[in-house]
């Protein structure tokens, strides 16, 4: 169906480049609430702490900011890839990498006026 999640044998890979490395992985992209994980220091995979994925018709992510070593005002480089047998098959965006900065406490009251 067209509007189906892309399946148990796909794989989404955030790989954090800026400011520094780190790599978290939603494991397969079937219907429902879906493991983020990410490699320790000791190398053992482990779920990411506080993160929550829901696949449906839309992918749902949160990843809270300190469970990624990031904090307010960090500039980052984020690079996404759908996977498929640990092989990249697409990257978003196509042809560069998402950037943005941390938000700080303020975020919300800046954004938002009545």
């Amino acid at each position: 169906a067209a509007n189906a999640p892309p399946g148990a044998e796909y794989d989404l890979l955030l790989d954090f480049l800026a400011p520094h490395p780190v790599r978290v992985m939603i494991q397969g992209l079937e219907a429902g609430a879906r493991p983020i994980v990410r490699r320790a220091e000791d190398g053992e995979i482990v779920p990411l702490a506080g993160g929550e994925c829901h696949v449906g018709t839309v992918l749902e992510l949160g990843l809270p900011f300190a469970s990624l070593g990031l904090k307010a005002g960090d500039n980052v480089d984020l690079l996404v890839q759908l996977m498929q047998g640990g092989v990249p098959v697409e990257s978003l965006p196509a042809a560069d990498l998402v950037r943005f900065s941390v938000p700080d406490a303020s975020y919300g009251a800046y954004m938002w006026s009545a």
